[in-house]
């Protein structure tokens, strides 16, 4: 690569990184329904002409998790997958106003009375309606959370998903051993640990298994080790999109695995329960679930 290119190139980055930070900036502060009408407006156009892949994928898997739809009901299935996707990723600019303006339903009686007292609590998430709306919710409660990340690519991503996360009083933890560690640590002194339950690798989700044998390849032999490791307490949450920029958040029982599933059991076995929990959800959201296109 000639100099001329290295310095074409690098003027090209710097205007994408404007272009990303601007959008930012006009997301944060438009109209909340009209940011995700344009976010979702977005993903569909480039999807359908650039990324066709996915709505394969998406439709081929909806046709095994709802085997009673109608061809046409698919399709339409398929259209609210990529509508909630653009929107989520929308919506991420704007978290911070969405309690305010009463955007979110949700228990806060059963949120506070359940998690404040001081002890170990492991949330399990997931990738349904816009999952990024349970932070905010909680940081509204004075409920502070901690949880993996891995950095985006390119840098002005990174920036901008610390910024926001930063606002809602998330503790972003890199998932190598020093994080483990921490979050471990955090978990202990009464900081409830945020980790997904449903999670994709190479395009092939790990969870739910959706009839294959129990696995360690995923975050749900995580969410095992994490809560044996302290007897932390676990709960199953889920967001669901009911129109638009409108939400609602479910909590479920909290429980504990030596209790549910026995002292003795094995990590297996707590995947295998744990994914009795999951999988249900996400075949009920299957048209709001981020991984509907990847493998399974």
């Amino acid at each position: 690569m000639s100099a001329n290119d290295v310095i074409r190139e690098g003027f090209r980055e710097r205007l994408e990184d404007y272009w990303h930070l601007g959008l930012h900036q006009v997301l944060r502060r438009a109209p909340i329904d009209a940011a995700s009408d344009l976010g979702s407006l977005l993903v569909r156009r480039n999807v359908r002409r650039n990324l066709p892949h996915i709505i394969t994928g998406a439709r081929h898997n909806l046709r095994r998790l709802k085997p009673d739809w109608s061809e046409d009901e698919v399709e339409a299935g398929v259209h609210r997958f990529l509508d909630n996707v653009g929107r989520v990723y929308a919506e991420f600019s704007l978290l911070h106003r969405l309690i305010a303006e009463g955007r979110v339903s949700f228990d806060a009686d059963k949120f506070r009375t359940g998690w404040s007292p001081p002890r170990p609590m492991v949330m399990v998430m997931l990738h349904t309606g816009n999952w990024e709306v349970f932070p905010a919710a909680l940081s509204h409660l004075g409920l502070p959370i901690n949880s993996f990340y891995l950095p985006p690519e390119p840098a002005v991503h990174n920036a901008i998903v610390q910024k926001v996360r930063a606002e809602l009083g998330v503790t972003l933890l890199h998932p190598g051993p020093r994080g483990v560690r921490e979050a471990l640590r955090l978990l202990r002194g009464a900081r409830p640990f945020a980790i997904f339950g449903d999670d994709a690798r190479g395009g092939e989700t790990m969870a739910p298994l959706f009839g294959r044998p129990p696995h360690e390849g995923g975050n749900l032999g995580l969410v095992s080790r994490f809560a044996r490791s302290c007897d932390a307490e676990l709960v199953v949450c889920h967001c669901v999109r009911r129109h638009k920029s409108r939400f609602e958040l479910h909590a479920g029982d909290i429980f504990r695995l030596s209790d549910t599933v026995g002292a003795n059991a094995t990590v297996l076995d707590d995947i295998a329960y744990l994914n009795t929990l999951i999988e249900p959800i996400i075949r009920a959201h299957a048209d709001q679930w981020y991984f509907l296109d990847d493998r399974f």
